[in-house]
């Protein structure tokens, strides 16, 4: 299958009374193996980077795509508060159409441009039941686009699915005619022809339509023109690298102290009163045993007083822990001398007096007492 010209599909661009972005490629599908597409998440991306009172100017040449996606990225351009201005620089095809068809924003076509509507398609694999599904998914996506069709266009319902279900190509003047774009664009020629019997090449990008129908010759120049050049606007740039670019310049305190030094003070103060506040807390928590606790958490790994609380209480039972295993293993040694002391030689005998038992019982719990504050 012959490839496109592999190049970045989504850009964007700030200006100082404008914003431009590019959408040039399929959506969400591949329609080459290492081929890109952009998608709503980008487009998501994109916008967080844009100044939502600053108009925006979209150039796209797209085959279409996903329609989820689609509507997804309506969904996105939607909330945009600013005017948006999209232009049509080459193909809007399919699924690319739901976001030229969006419902505030001016859409303009440049000459020679093509723009195309169907159905949604979908392959499917399963039982009848699975299948049934996956029919009433696509019914439901073709309300969608009809409805945003309609809204559009002014076009009824009836004419618009008649348009869709004869998958319907039309050329930059008709698109307008129809209600799908609002004016053309003359200041430029778009060139459109037919790579081969399925590749059409349109403003320098090439789209492979082996399974649509195909637009007219009379909408197609008869072959390649000299010296085909793409309609963008703006210089393609990965959208990641423009984003980044062009996200607000990070805060310094030394930035922040030049700009706004009442602010500065303000927070200085807060946070000295802040660390007083947990320096405070920490002393009245220092109980002696968990000292070097305190200590550490003070001045080498700041932590707060319910921090060391907690750690406090892990290491008092870790040495509870210690101090419990000790006086067992105590007293099972002192157990274990006396045991031996009843079998020695001149160890009291078995049927001794009652006292004298008493009496070795009280040296017992006496060597017991000095183990630790041993009680009885």
């Amino acid at each position: 299958m012959p490839k496109t010209e592999l190049r970045p599909i989504l850009a964007i661009q700030e200006k100082e009374e404008i914003t431009i972005l590019n959408f040039f490629g399929p959506i969400a599908e591949k329609w080459f193996e290492d081929e890109k597409c952009f998608d709503e998440a980008e487009v998501a991306k994109a916008f967080a980077a844009v100044n939502p009172n600053k108009p925006i100017d979209i150039y796209i040449n797209s085959p279409g795509g996903s329609v989820a996606s689609a509507l997804a990225i309506n969904g996105i351009l939607s909330r945009h508060k600013a005017g948006i201005t999209i232009h049509v620089t080459g193909l809007a095809a399919s699924a690319a159409t739901l976001i030229t068809s969006l419902k505030n924003a001016k859409t303009v076509i440049s000459k020679g441009s093509l723009f195309m509507i169907h159905n949604p398609m979908s392959s499917a694999y399963g039982n009848a039941e699975e299948l049934e599904k996956q029919i009433d998914v696509l019914n439901k996506c073709a309300e969608s686009m009809r409805s945003i069709y309609m809204e559009k266009s002014g076009l009824d319902e009836k004419e618009i699915k008649s348009l869709m279900d004869a998958e319907t190509w039309f050329t930059a003047e008709e698109a307008v005619e129809k209600g799908f774009a609002d004016e053309i664009d003359n200041s430029e020629q778009v060139s459109a022809y037919m790579k081969d019997d399925h590749i059409l090449a349109i403003a320098g990008k090439e789209w492979d339509l082996q399974n649509l129908r195909k637009p007219s010759k009379e909408m197609l120049m008869s072959k390649k023109p000299e010296d085909p050049k793409p309609a963008a606007k703006v210089e393609d740039t990965q959208i990641v690298a423009k984003a980044e670019e062009h996200k607000t310049e990070a805060m310094t305190a030394e930035k922040l102290n030049a700009e706004h030094p009442d602010l500065f003070k303000a927070i200085v103060a807060e946070a000295v009163q802040s660390e007083r506040k947990r320096i405070q807390s920490l002393s009245e928590i220092d109980n002696g045993a968990n000292h070097d606790l305190v200590m550490k958490a003070m001045f080498e790994e700041p932590m707060t007083a319910e921090q060391v609380a907690i750690e406090t209480i892990k290491m008092q039972k870790s040495q509870s822990d210690k101090h419990a295993k000790a006086l067992t293993e105590d007293a099972q040694a002192l157990a274990g001398d006396l045991a031996g002391a009843d079998n020695a030689e001149g160890a009291l005998p078995q049927d001794k007096d009652a006292e004298s038992r008493a009496q070795l019982v009280a040296a017992v719990h006496s060597q017991l007492a000095k183990i630790n504050g041993y009680k009885k």
